[in-house]
């Protein structure tokens, strides 16, 4: 079994369970038929890491990061890299908030109900340069749905996802770094309490 790792290369669980350990996280192994994971902890909140497949014929393989949250003021938010689309998008008027920051605001769509809190939440430096080192990422925060309610959902989610089954300790690293600085940014807006 050995000969096949040197010609095929490490599996994904070796990878992550090498980078758990590394990290000072649990792998979860996922058994036969289930998917690995990574779960990792930041300031009491539990980021979990797993692959899925899009489906279907045409079908795509990502990487994605989660965390559940209560929010405190119901800020909702996605971020996206612009593509094909987004210049037909923004000429029929759908939402794309600039933050200011020329070439962030040339590489990516963000929309939001709350553009003034979406700005001051983009001020930090350190999360523009951590989103510029990761190619094609999609970042989501808003309500898990709750079927058959009426009420307003205060159980948030942040949700990161990147094309493709990450296997490279770098990126791996990269994603996380990136998802523990949003976390820390929705601490320091107000949008989640501190731990």
């Amino acid at each position: 079994m050995n000969w096949l790792k040197k010609i095929i290369g490490p599996s994904l669980k070796d990878v992550w369970s090498e980078q758990a350990a590394e990290m000072g996280a649990q792998f979860i192994d996922g058994g036969l038929w289930g998917t690995p994971k990574i779960s990792y902890r930041h300031k009491g909140r539990d980021i979990v890491m797993d692959t899925y497949s899009s489906g279907g014929q045409d079908s795509s393989r990502y990487t994605r990061l989660q965390c559940d949250f209560v929010s405190l003021d119901q800020f909702t938010f996605r971020i996206y890299e612009e593509n094909i689309l987004s210049s037909w998008s923004k000429a029929i008027g759908l939402q794309d908030i600039q933050v200011g920051d020329t070439q962030f605001d040339d590489k990516y769509m963000l929309k939001s109900n709350d553009e003034e809190k979406l700005k001051l939440f983009f001020q930090s430096i350190n999360l523009k340069d951590a989103f510029n080192t990761i190619e094609k990422v999609r970042l989501k925060i808003g309500p898990l749905s709750v079927l058959f309610s009426q009420k307003t959902n205060k159980k948030h989610q942040v949700y990161l996802e990147q094309v493709g089954r990450l296997q490279d300790k770098k990126k791996i690293t990269a994603l996380f770094t990136l998802f523990c600085l949003i976390l820390d940014r929705l601490e320091l807006t107000q949008s989640i309490e501190e731990k």
